[in-house]
């Protein structure tokens, strides 16, 4: 038994096994309630195990407490919902003092580790994983289920880039509270509608205005509004226009900053009526958007080949290195590596200007052509160095997992190239540093 968690809620000791589900290591925190990875013995399959405190008794308004009723909530709306862009509920229980929701393990990662100033996926499909979600709100808006609660976290995206949505704790039923108010304010305060923040009623336009939230903060690396206190951000919300796409992302179709500009208007009625809706208008601009295998192909080869980096390596080699890497943008200020942390990808400046420095010293400024985060790539170890984008940066951000389904010559040929490069930045680590950098 192991003590897990800070919060009441999710402080309580965690069994090695639950009904007959396995428990292994914690994957994350979920609505009032902790998320392992499990196995399903019987079926022989992994699974993913959402635990919290059981609380049976009524509370002083004669209801099951708040916790206990996110638990209730999301095994109930779960249970109706079968669709391919949602995870799966398949069992769920109350043992021991710990409710439990046995669920489809989804082998990837949340949207969460995407915009914001990380790593950003190719426009087009982004477009490709939101409509997913379209198609999964559509179907639980048609069993009469609002989610209340879109944002990156609760977007699983597969290894295979497929999205799946998931927990429905705070969701509601749109018939039982149409036409009343909601009372106070449920969900995620970056990403709530106008009418949610105003403890209106809730209808489809609601979780379609927080995926558009989600849209606007995959293409940009921003959040739509920001402010330091709640109630500001708040106040931004419910009054403010949101930022124009097209004014942040001038490359992109005005159609799609169109699309953004109805799906986050303030009036719900003004807003796509239905996920249908708003997955037409993306999946057509989706389709144009993405590139056929020859475009991609000649774009991806065409970049690199301008790079210094690259001049001893084949069209075929630069090709691999391009197919495992993503486009990250940052800003200048930002921090793109902390020193001693550990980060396993490769980055490559594509245009601006990197600094790396130890501690807290300037010892060396990078240009189109550059890399660094080598030493983690390599050997899986911890950086000796912090990296800072001293102008606004673009990276290629090559993935170590599909840096593996490069041939082994290729990988070969880059390694002896990061090898020389650690050789020579060890070599000066000694000499004296860059205390200034001019432009």
């Amino acid at each position: 038994m192991a003590s897990v968690g800070t919060a009441s809620q999710l402080d309580f000791d965690v069994p090695s096994r639950i009904a007959k589900y396995d428990i292994g290591e914690c994957l994350g925190k979920g609505t009032c309630g902790l998320v392992f990875r499990g196995f399903d013995p019987v079926m022989c399959r992994d699974v993913a195990i959402k635990l919290s405190l059981a609380d049976t008794e009524q509370s002083d308004a004669g209801g099951a407490p708040a916790a206990q009723r996110s638990f209730l909530t999301e095994a109930a709306a779960a249970s109706k919902l079968k669709h391919p862009h949602i995870v799966a509920l398949y069992d769920a229980g109350i043992e021991d003092g710990l409710n439990y929701l046995i669920m489809e393990y989804v082998s990837g990662s949340s949207l969460r580790r995407y915009g914001k100033g990380q790593q950003q996926l190719p426009p087009w499909q982004v477009l490709e994983i939101i409509c997913d979600c379209c198609e999964a709100l559509d179907y639980s808006h048609s069993q009469g289920i609002i989610h209340r609660d879109i944002k990156p976290s609760n977007i699983m995206l597969t290894e295979e880039g497929v999205a799946k949505l998931l927990d429905f704790g705070i969701a509601v039923s749109a018939a039982k509270q149409r036409g009343k108010r909601s009372g106070p304010s449920l969900g995620t305060p970056n990403y709530m509608s106008p009418e949610q923040i105003l403890g209106m009623s809730l209808g489809a336009p609601s979780d379609l205005y927080s995926l558009a939230t989600v849209l606007f903060e995959m293409l940009t690396g921003k959040q739509v509004f920001k402010a330091g206190k709640v109630k500001d951000l708040f106040r931004l919300v419910v009054r403010d226009k949101p930022p124009r796409l097209v004014e942040i992302r001038p490359d992109l179709p005005e159609a799609l900053s169109r699309v953004l500009e109805r799906a986050l208007s303030k009036d719900p009625d003004e807003r796509y009526q239905t996920g249908a809706a708003m997955a037409s208008d993306l999946a057509a601009l989706a389709h144009r958007m993405r590139p056929t295998e020859g475009e991609s192909r000649g774009a991806q080869v065409e970049g690199l080949r301008e790079l210094p980096f690259f001049d001893d390596f084949t069209e075929a080699e630069q090709l691999q290195i391009a197919q495992a890497s993503s486009v990250l943008h940052v800003r200048s200020g930002e921090t793109i590596l902390e020193e001693g942390a550990l980060d396993e990808h490769l980055y490559i400046v594509v245009e601006g200007i990197a600094t790396l420095r130890r501690a807290g010293r300037l010892c060396e400024a990078l240009t189109a052509g550059d890399c660094f985060g080598e030493m983690g790539f390599i050997n899986q170890s911890n950086t000796h160095y912090g990296a800072v984008a001293a102008t606004e940066l673009t990276l290629y951000q090559v993935q170590p997992a599909l840096f593996e389904r490069a041939s082994a010559h290729t990988q070969l040929h880059y390694y002896k190239v990061f090898s020389r490069l650690m050789a020579g930045r060890m070599a000066s680590s000694g000499e004296s540093q860059i205390d200034l950098l001019l432009y």
